[in-house]
């Protein structure tokens, strides 16, 4: 199994700095106006060496220069984490539903100590895949609002795999939109973690995004553009970026994930 990802983040035309943040295999994009990033994939012959199959989007919130600063320490914490602990503790045994939410809080703790003094302090979403080597299923973790979509294909069918932690979730008139219920840090005190298996399959491609793609983009248009550039991540990730900063108010990443 190899895969094929680029990923975009954008500040926007009205926010004044970029607080979203994007990780990829050996590749950190933080505290950027905008950025773009290609790479490859292939696992390594060892499940216990080599570089973590690990894809993360983080939407950071706080004062001034706070959320930027909140989402990458946190993809820094994260990716950290996983090389050094979690591939360890899978290979012996634990569950991953038990010790991933036990790192994400100890990363919220570390944002909440960061931010002791603050008026506003400092926090973030973050929505990641992590995948324990070729033959295993991977692993999504989510808190609050970015989100994870997932199409086959062959099947061709869009899928939504995470659930807003925002009092709008499940409602149609997009009220509470902004009110999250949970995030890492953010005077958060009992975050809610998300953490499921998804099998890996080839022709399986994930979007990662935070919350300014749905900003521009309604929900019909984001599913026709999926499904018309499907087949070229690269495209389909410039193309979904174009069309939603028109409209959106907010910061745009998409991170793209194609499996061969």
């Amino acid at each position: 199994m190899t895969n094929h990802w680029f990923g975009v983040t954008d500040r926007g035309s009205v926010r004044d700095l970029n607080q979203d943040a994007f990780y990829a295999p050996e590749t950190l994009v933080g505290r950027q106006e905008s950025a773009q990033q290609e790479g490859r994939y292939t696992f390594p012959s060892a499940a216990s060496s080599g570089v973590p199959a690990l894809w993360a989007v983080s939407d950071g919130m706080g004062g001034h220069e706070s959320g930027e600063e909140a989402s990458t320490l946190t993809l820094q914490l994260l990716a950290w984490d996983v090389q050094s602990r979690w591939q360890k503790l899978y290979l012996e045994g634990l569950n991953p539903q038990e010790f991933i939410p036990q790192a994400l809080l100890e990363i919220s703790a570390k944002l909440a100590e960061l931010s002791q003094g603050q008026v506003r302090p400092m926090g973030c979403t973050l929505t990641g895949v992590w995948v324990p080597g070729e033959t295993q299923p991977a692993w999504v973790f989510h808190v609050g609002d970015t989100r994870l979509w997932y199409v086959h294909a062959a099947q061709n069918e869009l899928r939504l795999l995470t659930q807003d932690h925002n009092l709008a979730f499940g409602r149609t008139d997009g009220q509470g939109k902004n009110i999250l219920e949970s995030c890492l840090g953010g005077g958060m005190l009992n975050p809610r973690i998300d953490v499921f298996s998804l099998d890996v399959k080839s022709e399986d491609v994930w979007i990662l995004v935070s919350d300014g793609l749905e900003d521009g983009l309604d929900p019909a248009t984001f599913e026709t553009l999926v499904k018309q550039n499907l087949t070229q991540p690269v495209l389909l990730t410039k193309t979904l970026l174009e069309k939603a900063l028109p409209a959106s108010s907010d910061n745009i990443t998409v991170l793209t994930v194609a499996w061969k």
